[in-house]
């Protein structure tokens, strides 16, 4: 279930980071192939920033790769990142103001990366909360198991939102 949950939310987010403004080119950043560095994510701030809605980054969302070389290149510049960046929740850090998040489950792709102002960007719907309900079956050792929940994600300011590459 998290797994779909995170592919819903994620589908309203990169259909938003993915559009360009006009006058401009997407993705943000160096867009050469190589490894994500801090550079990279200043000039999608900057971008962010130069649009009309005056944008501030403060979530910055990673995959694997990407997570990787970021990483790299804070600690090369001198900051206390190390073996025990990684916290709970896919937060890897708070850097320069964002809350830099990764995530292992292959929908960012290609070093690339989403910045988001996540005070204008959208929200969460939901109106029927997470609720289970389970039964046990005594004849094959068994636990059954239903999840619910009614819920939606939309981007009310989708220009919030830039993907920038390494």
């Amino acid at each position: 279930m998290a797994d779909k949950l995170d592919q819903e939310a994620f589908a309203v987010l990169n259909a938003a980071a993915t559009t360009a403004e006009p006058g401009e080119t997407l993705p943000a950043g160096s867009d050469g192939g190589d490894a994500m560095t801090f550079e990279d994510v200043i000039d999608g701030m900057e971008l962010l920033e130069s649009r009309e809605g005056g944008y501030s980054a403060d979530m910055l969302f990673l995959g694997t790769e990407a997570k990787n070389g970021l990483v790299k290149d804070l600690s090369d510049r001198g900051t206390d990142l190390g073996d025990e960046t990684i916290q709970t929740a896919g937060l890897v850090t708070n850097y320069a103001g964002l809350d830099i998040m990764f995530s292992n489950n292959n929908l960012l792709t290609d070093n690339d990366g989403i910045l988001v102002d996540s005070e204008y960007f959208g929200y969460e719907g939901e109106w029927m909360p997470v609720s289970t309900d389970s039964e046990s079956e005594f004849s094959t050792k068994s636990e059954l198991v239903s999840i619910r929940w009614k819920g939606d994600w939309v981007a009310t300011q989708p220009e919030a939102a830039v993907r920038i590459r390494g």
